[in-house]
């Protein structure tokens, strides 16, 4: 992670539901897109961290694949 995100970028509550996601849905693929997603959206808007709404226009972007 250390090398794909910068520190701090990653907020501990997404890993966590991340975490909780693999673990329902038995897929880390799901996950790693998600992250990836987010933190694409977070940096076309400049941000220096995902935030909520990252994830949820995320979940809207991705949604048929989950």
């Amino acid at each position: 992670m250390a090398k794909a995100f910068q520190p701090n970028v990653v907020p501990e509550w997404l890993l966590d539901g991340l975490g909780l996601l693999a673990e329902k849905k038995g897929d880390l693929r799901i996950c790693f897109n998600i992250l990836l997603t987010a933190g694409l959206l977070a940096e076309k808007e400049g941000k220096q961290q995902i935030e909520k709404e990252h994830v949820k226009n995320t979940i809207k972007i991705i949604n048929h694949t989950i």
